[in-house]
């Protein structure tokens, strides 16, 4: 009988149960046998979810010393440590900052219509943006739709990016993993 060993890389992010095939080939000086060549194995994670910063206070059963931002954050470090979903989350964040950008530049064509463009015909000549009154009014009114649309475009794109979707089922995949591979004893502790 013989031995085989897996090296495991321990990481401090949270991970459901890991499973895989074994495969042995190539015996040398022994025969493996019609079904015994492959063996399945599981890697249960004994650490708490989302990490194990707060192990020691839930193992205590001290669960009211946790505070609630930190223990979004450690989902939130999880979550972006997913394959998949931390990119999208990252394109999420960065182009919700165009939609801010655009209430600054509404707001700018707003009060700058109102302070400029509706002055007297005499006054207002030397300060308007296009070289006359009509291109100016046409130049604002491109400043409201031109960026709204392109605003539409990245919500429908986000829509078929489905990050919340893929969140969810990626934790609800690694919570039934997890929990599906309990002990009767422990999933009778759990209820």
């Amino acid at each position: 009988v013989k031995s085989v060993e897996v090296p495991l890389i321990r990481t401090g992010i949270w991970a459901a149960t890991l499973e895989f095939k074994l495969k042995l080939s190539e015996p040398e000086t022994c025969t493996l046998g019609v079904y015994l060549h492959t063996a399945r194995v599981k890697v249960i994670d004994d650490g708490h979810f989302p990490s194990s910063k707060y192990s020691e206070a839930l193992e205590n059963g001290n669960v009211a010393s946790i505070r609630g931002l930190g223990l979004f954050l450690e989902f939130c470090k999880w979550t972006l440590a997913q394959e998949g979903i931390g990119w999208k989350t990252a394109l999420c964040m960065f182009m919700d900052q165009f939609r801010n950008l655009y209430t600054i530049m509404v707001i700018w064509a707003d009060m700058y219509f109102v302070n400029e463009v509706c002055k007297k015909p005499d006054s207002a000549t030397n300060d308007l943006i296009m070289p006359t009154r009509d291109q100016t009014v046409y130049f604002l009114v491109a400043i409201h739709i031109v960026p709204f649309a392109l605003l539409h475009i990245w919500d429908w794109k986000r829509l078929h990016l489905d990050l919340h979707g893929h969140v969810t089922v990626h934790l609800q995949k690694c919570l039934f993993r997890k929990y599906l591979n309990l002990s009767q004893s422990s999933k009778k502790a759990i209820r």
